[in-house]
């Protein structure tokens, strides 16, 4: 038995018909017929009650046909799913991320935007450091890393922005320099400082204050994550350089400012493997590409204002 004549009989037993059947199934009559046969035969057992007038099922016949029609449902079914993962429109994508991306609120944007275009895709999340990420991904754990300060990945990887946020201070509200609406090197003199425990974070940060004030800073106290770099900021242990990013984490007690001077910016990536041809990280990035034209075009649309609320000359 093969499915032809599943798919034979399961045609025959909706139409009741042999003409109307072997026509939809584009083969002569007769053919149909001996097939029927064929399997009755295999069977032994009466599938079809024949006529010079009628064709109706056996109950046995019904049976069978019930039986028949899933088979060919499921084979129908399991079909489309493997080219479905064979496009990458199904199957799983392992990401790893920084806290910061998921804080700030970029990574939440992208992944709703990449689920409309591919509601089948299943993703996996998986937050670490840099270096973690980045050493998981050359091993094969990652589809995707989500990384600040790509320039430390290897050449194994290529890397595509995401996000670009200035950097600025994050203290206490309570602190003596939230009078300043904008912070110069000498008011950030003889302070404290807070600093990621992230290697990558930590030896940005204490070259650009180093930077700033032209001499190492006093640091105080080390976070390993964003959440506790803000939360040891607003219980006042110390000041310290964020991305502006932070602002969307909300956390009661810390406020921003501004530094003069200072136009470099933490830079959010998503790192991929050159040699990956998944096609699921191909959707990926295809994606990522679109959700930064969308977002640019919403950039210059802030910026201009859009028709609607731009004053008629």
């Amino acid at each position: 038995m093969e499915l032809r004549h599943l798919k034979y009989f399961v045609t025959v037993a909706e139409l009741l018909h042999f003409g109307r059947a072997a026509d939809r199934l584009h083969i002569v009559q007769s053919a149909l017929s001996r097939q029927i046969q064929d399997l009755e035969s295999e069977l032994q057992t009466q599938l079809l009650i024949r006529d010079s007038r009628n064709v109706r099922l056996t109950e046995v016949g019904a049976v069978f046909y019930e039986e028949a029609r899933a088979i060919l449902s499921k084979r129908d079914r399991a079909i489309q799913l493997v080219r479905s993962l064979a496009q990458g429109y199904r199957g799983r994508l392992k990401i790893g991320f920084v806290g910061m991306a998921g804080a700030s609120g970029v990574l939440p944007s992208f992944l709703t935007f990449f689920r409309a275009r591919h509601p089948q895709l299943l993703i996996e999340l998986m937050e670490a450091e840099n270096h973690t990420q980045l050493r998981r991904l050359e091993e094969g754990e990652l589809d995707v890393a989500i990384v600040t300060f790509p320039d430390n990945a290897s050449n194994m990887t290529e890397c595509h922005p995401l996000q670009a946020s200035r950097w600025v201070m994050g203290m206490s509200a309570d602190d003596q320099l939230s009078a300043h609406r904008e912070l110069t090197a000498p008011l950030l003199q003889d302070r404290d400082f807070i600093l990621y425990g992230n290697p990558d974070a930590e030896s940005a940060q204490r070259a650009l204050i180093a930077s700033l004030l032209g001499a190492e800073p006093h640091i105080v106290n080390y976070a390993n994550s964003t959440l506790s770099t803000l939360t040891l900021l607003a219980a006042g242990y110390g000041i310290a350089l964020v991305p502006e990013s932070m602002r969307q984490v909300g956390v009661p007690g810390v406020i921003f400012r501004p530094l003069c001077g200072l136009t470099q910016t933490v830079d959010v990536s998503a790192c991929v493997l050159r040699n990956n041809t998944s096609p699921q990280v191909a959707h990926f990035l295809s994606a990522l590409t679109a959700f930064r034209a969308a977002a640019a075009d919403l950039s210059v649309m802030a910026e201009n204002g859009s028709p609607d609320t731009r004053e008629s000359k």
